[in-house]
């Protein structure tokens, strides 16, 4: 398509290629026709029209002497110029040319290819002198006729073009057999005459508005049609040129296709659907801004159904670098009409319809502007005027109304005669007749589709589409539901069919499993995942389901799934099976009886859930603006109980629990959409409420056994018990792995439990304690983690002080203490060891409930401001117009959607259990936060004095919600260690984004912007050592990424809904993103000296000079209990110890039996010790952590080298259990270097200072 071409200028009218390619020798003999691009990007070979016609010429000669006139051959070559020169000389020739694929080293490729050449009854077999040997061992050894000749065309001398004798190629004379891909069968040769070929080329140049300054770019197979009839011959045919690369060029680096095309200055390239989307995930931003794509006019896309989205994404993403919308050239096709059936116009813009999804599948069609129950379609373009195309009615043969979906016929010059040897399949599909009308000869191309204001659509395949209850189902669309279920489904690696059963059809599902998740996925999750997702977007029941090995799914010539080829595979039971449901027994019960179809997993209620959680929050807004003062529950640091009462008989405290267990049975997404309302009420409440859900109820409802959820979760659902969590500790924080709490073995069989627990939310409270202890063996080493789920009022355990808070008052964050608690099997949650996941399960479902609450709160934040700017005259005039109040509402408004869309998408994923990576929980935890409180602090700067007093809302909302960016994982720590998996390539992670949530293109813009802030801080952040920039890095990363996963959301939400609210939001955020990265990126390349510790320790002591050092002793409240009225006055230890106070057992210095002579002698010396210990440290920490082998040395500092807190405690408690005695699990951080560490450690082995259970005599006396 060139700017300036007049097609209303004669073209030369042509018989056949040949005199096509004649005409090109003798008027532009001298003129590039083709080159082979050498990975596609330096030229490999070349030959222009002149040499085209010699070497066609030559090998014609050497055909017509062998007396090969009017026979077949087969051609068999690798990608290259040699199979343009054998194809030509064919037609030269008059000898039937059979474009085959060069097989590859399966025997079975070998199979296939002979039977095309037994079906064709071959004379001779072409190839390349490299291929000779190998072709006559391998295709001979499956071949009919073993007499066959090959001949290498390269070896075919150029003076035989004289002996060349031209032959009158007649119009209905044969061209050539194009074997069809078989997407539904056995591939058949389809009869291509000279005059189908020179029409066809005719309709293209008219389509395209192709000529001779037409620049064509292909990496497509030479023996498929699009790549020999689209792209070689269609470049002879208007006298352009055609650059050439190998399809394994293109599938290595996608980039080198578009290089190819911006170097060369191409014009017209075609591809299939699949090659634009990974263009999409494979190219970077900087590799992009380096093409110039200007040129490209023509990009076709076809051969597989086309994806708006990926038209819409492709033009986006390439448009700096000069692609044009309008440069998409959807089109259709088939072999059996040549190529070539319809395009959109060469000036028009591809045409896109919204249409509804249950009409569709009764083969109606209803444009709709709605969103929900609707599907794109994007036009395969006009149909060229001169041939006929008909949408008729495969069972009737009747003509189609405009709105109805039917069989596409087509009929003109381009049709085929039919397919070689079988004539009454050639009868049947170039034969047909529409009913009532007298001229016939139609071909049934079994495609389906419906023709609106002149727009061809294809909607799918006639022989797959699957009738299932009356209904008609697309199998493409179920395979791309099932795909997305699960991380481990292969991304087009699935077929669909129905099979026969009881007397009607049943679904069948065969699908590829990711090669990086064979070893580690489990086929009962997957499978009931796919049963789930089919029932819930189909309404449908799967019969069986068989995962099956990657790269094993039968497949035509051009990638296109052959689900009939896959269908017989499935009955003979011949599939590459990994794993199947039901069992394959089962299956073949099914078969032997003709019985099967199971139930489909029930679709989650989530109308009855809805409506419950309607109902709740509108008696909530009731509720609070009557009963409930959060003043007054500030002001005196105590929720009333009628309140926890009243939540309890509405089923507040049991909406995630199980209508059979007591509780209300909402779906997550409802459940959070009554905690964002609580949370506008009041913050305090909803974390009360929230807390008891997912640090109460959520561990027995997720590990709990069925005892124990029929011991515990009614009473917690009916709100007569609320629940707590006891993980965090005085030296662990949240940090599952530094818990020093123990589980030590008791004679009476289980556990005694010790240990002390702080900021437990609700601990006073709380009728039921999650309890999570290190559980120790016989002889005192690590089992590992577990999780007790333990009554309140067991003996053993002591409710300590409360701490008071700066915000959430109404709630108790109280401190646990454990002494000789006992805990049996009956108490465990899951099993021992399991205790982790048990603790970030819950914390993580946390993560999600705190994003909602953060949504509520930021919402009630947009609502107090709008009031209060509209009503608040300043001297420009009214608050609400003023752009600096209109700037920072409109920033919350974008903020509001962005948060919404998380939350939302999330609760979507776990109501379908869909697991979400730890990285997307830490995204939702990041943002929504952050965002909450920046709108809580612009509420207060709005309201000037009134948001600081007490009377107003705004300083307790900010009191409140201060908690958000620390609970659950402060801020700076989630952004650490989303950085840092982002860096390690989390596989999980990326697979979440791309398949789960559509966004390949999010997955490669986060791990590119990763790799370009790690090597920014490597280069600059001053006088930082590289332990520290990688730090800083990690959190700069994941930082900016917590947007990219944001902006997943928000695009997954905007393809569901066009409004116009969400591309606001979507433009905000893309700012939010560029502001962050440049913020990053201005942090991490600057070369500021910065301090060291020593630095800022020396800064902050010489500040004594100038505000002295006070630390408030004065008098305050006395709180102790009198002397005189005390159990035992005698003293708060005697007292303490009566209270069940946790008491210290005195231990020995141990005696070994072992001479002090002796051991001295036996033991190494403290300096060789210090180098075992630094050696053994170096190691742990070069196999722990990546990337530290150059910089590792004992002289590192921990810090440089970037050992976080949880590192730091591994790292100690593998000391330890190396050692034989404890280590403190903040040695780490109590010594600089790791040299440092390990001469404290051997000074300690060397002294004896160890009692015999590992306790230092510093730390016995520490106890007294």
């Amino acid at each position: 398509m060139i700017k300036g071409v007049d097609m209303s200028q004669p073209f030369p009218e042509f018989r056949n290629l040949v005199d096509v390619s004649r005409y090109r020798a003798e008027r532009h003999g001298d003129k590039l026709a083709y080159s082979m691009l050498k990975y596609g990007v330096s030229v490999d070979d070349q030959m222009t029209y002149r040499q085209l016609d010699a070497r066609a010429r030559a090998l014609a000669g050497k055909l017509q002497q062998s007396g090969l006139v009017g026979r077949t051959a087969l051609l068999v070559f690798p990608p290259g110029l040699e199979f343009v020169v054998a194809f030509m000389g064919c037609l030269y020739a008059g000898v039937v040319a059979v474009p085959t694929a060069l097989p590859g080293r399966k025997s079975r490729d070998w199979e296939k290819t002979a039977a095309i050449a037994d079906d064709a009854r071959v004379a001779v077999v072409l190839t390349v002198a490299e291929q000779h040997d190998v072709v006559s061992a391998k295709l001979f050894e499956h071949l009919r006729d073993k007499s066959l000749a090959i001949l290498a065309t390269d070896d075919v001398r150029e003076a035989l073009a004289d002996l060349w004798v031209p032959s009158d190629q007649r119009a209905d004379a044969l061209a050539f057999l194009q074997y069809t891909s078989g997407s539904t069968g056995m591939p058949k040769g389809v009869m291509v005459t000279h005059g189908n070929l020179i029409h066809n080329q005719q309709m293209m140049r008219r389509a395209y508005l192709h000529d001779e300054r037409t620049v064509y770019v292909s990496w497509l197979p030479l023996f498929h049609d699009m790549g020999l009839i689209g792209s070689v011959l269609q470049s002879l045919y208007v006298g352009g040129q055609c650059h050439l690369m190998t399809p394994v060029a293109f599938l290595q680096q996608p980039l080198r296709w578009l290089q190819a095309i911006s170097e060369l200055k191409a014009t017209t390239s075609f591809a299939p659907n699949f090659a634009y989307e990974l263009c999409l995930r494979r190219i970077t931003e900087e590799q992009r801004d380096r093409l110039d794509l200007s040129h490209w006019r023509l990009a076709l896309n076809g051969a597989e159904p086309v994806r708006a989205e990926t038209l819409e994404r492709f033009a986006e993403y390439f448009a700096p670098c000069g692609f044009k919308w309008r440069s998409h050239f959807p089109a259709y096709g088939l072999a059996e009409g040549t190529l070539f059936v319809s395009g959109t116009g060469s000036e028009e813009e591809p045409y896109i319809v919204r249409v509804d999804k249950a009409a569709l599948q009764n083969h109606r069609v209803v444009v709709s502007e709605a969103v929900e129950g609707t599907q794109c379609l994007v036009s395969s373009g006009r149909p060229d005027t001169d041939q006929e195309v008909a949408i008729v009615n495969p069972d009737n043969l009747g003509r189609c109304a405009s709105h109805e979906v039917g069989e596409i016929w087509i009929r003109g010059g381009s049709v085929a005669v039919g397919y070689w040897g079988k004539e009454e399949e050639s009868r049947s599909a170039f034969g047909a007749s529409i009913r009532g009308e007298e001229d016939g000869a139609y071909l049934r191309t079994g495609d389906l589709g419906f023709i609106t204001d002149g727009w061809l659509f294809i909607t799918g395949r006639l022989k797959d589409v699957l009738i299932i209850n009356g209904a008609n189902f697309y199998p493409q669309d179920i395979e791309a539901a099932v795909q997305r279920s699960h991380p481990a489904l292969r991304s087009g690696g699935g077929a669909v069919f129905s099979v026969e059963g009881d007397g009607r059809e049943e679904v069948v599902v065969v699908q590829e499993v990711e090669r990086t998740h064979l070893r580690r996925f489990e086929p009962d999750e997957v499978t009931r995942r796919i049963r789930q997702a089919v029932s819930e977007e189909f309404q449908i029941a799967v019969s069986a389901i068989v995962l099956i090995k990657p790269m094993t799914l039968p497949l035509t010539s051009s990638g296109k799934v052959q689900r009939r080829r896959t269908r017989d595979l499935f009955l003979k039971g011949r599939l590459a099976e990994v794993a199947a449901w039901p069992a394959s027994s089962a299956r073949a019960e099914q078969r032997e009886s003709n019985r099967g179809g199971l139930e489909a997993t029930p679709a989650p209620k989530h109308t009855q859930s809805t409506v419950k959680a309607n109902e709740l929050i509108r008696w909530l807004r009731g509720y609070a603006e009557h009963r409930i003062n959060s003043a007054l529950i500030d002001e005196r640091r105590c929720v009333p109980p009628y309140i926890v009462m009243d939540f309890a008989n509405q089923g507040l405290f049991g909406m995630c629990v199980d209508e059979s267990q007591g509780g209300l049975g909402l779906s997550l997404r409802d459940a959070l959409r009554v905690i964002e309302q609580l949370a506008a009420i009041d913050a305090n409440l909803a974390t009360l409420v929230s807390l008891h859900h997912v640090l109460g109820s959520r561990p027995v409802m997720a590990y709990g056994s069925e005892a124990q959820q029929r011991r515990f979760l009614t009473d917690m659902a009916k709100g007569r018990t609320l629940g707590a969590f006891a993980l965090s500790e005085p030296g662990a924080g949240s940090n599952p792995r530094a818990i020093t709490a123990t589980a030590r073995p008791s004679g009476q069989g289980g556990w005694l439990i010790d240990g002390d627990k702080c900021w437990i939310g609700n601990g006073s409270w709380a009728g039921v304690i999650n309890i999570f202890a290190q559980v120790q063996d016989d002889e005192g080493r690590s089992r590992g983690l577990a999780a007790f789920v333990v009554e309140q009022g067991r003996a053993g355990i002591r409710i300590g002080e409360e701490a008071p808070t700066m915000g959430m008052r109404g709630m108790v964050q109280t401190r646990l203490h454990f002494k000789d608690l006992h805990v049996t099997e009956s108490d465990l949650l899951g099993r021992v060891g399991q205790g982790m996941a048990v603790a970030q399960d819950a914390m993580m479902q946390g993560r999600l409930f705190i994003a909602a609450m953060s949504l509520g709160v930021l919402k009630r934040c947009v609502q107090l401001m709008v009031r209060y700017a509209d009503r608040r005259e300043v001297s420009t005039g009214r608050l609400l117009e003023n752009p600096v109040s209109i700037q920072r509402l409109d920033d919350l408004r974008a903020a509001v959607t962005v948060v919404q869309a998380m939350v939302d998408g999330m609760a979507d994923c776990v109501d379908r259990q869909v697991p979400i990576p730890p990285e997307v929980y830490a995204a939702c935890k990041i943002v929504a936060p952050e965002w909450v409180w920046t709108g809580v602090d612009q509420l207060v700067q709005m309201l000037g004095g009134r948001g600081y007093v007490e009377n107003n809302p705004a300083s307790r909302m900010m009191r409140d919600i201060r908690l958000f960016r620390i609970m659950e994982g402060p801020t700076e720590s989630l952004a650490s260690f989303f950085g840092s998996r982002v860096l390690g390539s989390s596989s999980d992670f990326n697979a979440f984004l791309e398949f789960r949530l559509q966004a390949p293109g999010v997955a490669q813009d986060i791990t590119e912007m990763a790799v370009e802030l790690l090597a920014l801080a490597s280069d600059g952040v001053g006088s930082l050592s590289a332990g520290q920039r990688r730090q800083l890095a990690q959190a700069a990363v994941g930082e900016v990424a917590a947007l990219y996963v944001a902006r997943a959301f928000l695009d997954m939400q905007t393809t569901r809904d066009k409004a116009a609210s969400l591309e606001h939001a979507r433009d905000w955020l893309e700012r939010r993103i560029k502001l962050k990265h440049a913020e990053v990126v201005a942090m991490l390349g600057h070369s500021h000296a910065w301090p060291t510790a020593t630095q800022l320790t020396d800064f902050a002591e010489g500040l004594a000079n100038d505000i002295g050092d006070v630390v408030q002793q004065a008098p305050g409240v006395e709180l102790a209990l009198d002397a005189i009225l005390a159990r035992n006055p005698a003293g708060s230890a005697a007292s303490a110890g009566d209270d069940g106070a946790v008491g210290r057992q005195h231990v020995t210095n141990r005696g070994d039996g072992v001479s002090a002579a002796v051991a001295e002698a036996a033991a190494p010396s403290p300096g060789a010790r210090k180098h075992e210990l630094e050696a053994w440290i170096m190691a742990w920490l070069v196999k722990r952590c990546r990337g530290l082998d150059e910089i590792m040395e004992a002289q590192a500092a921990f810090s440089d080298l970037g050992v976080d807190s949880v590192t730091a405690v591994e790292l100690a408690f593998d000391l330890q259990t190396w050692l034989g005695f404890a280590v403190d699990p903040a040695a780490v951080w109590q010594h600089a270097t790791i040299e440092a560490l390990a001469e404290s450690l051997a000074s300690k082995e060397a002294s004896g200072a160890i009692d015999a259970t590992g306790v230092s005599q510093q730390q016995v006396a520490m106890a007294d």
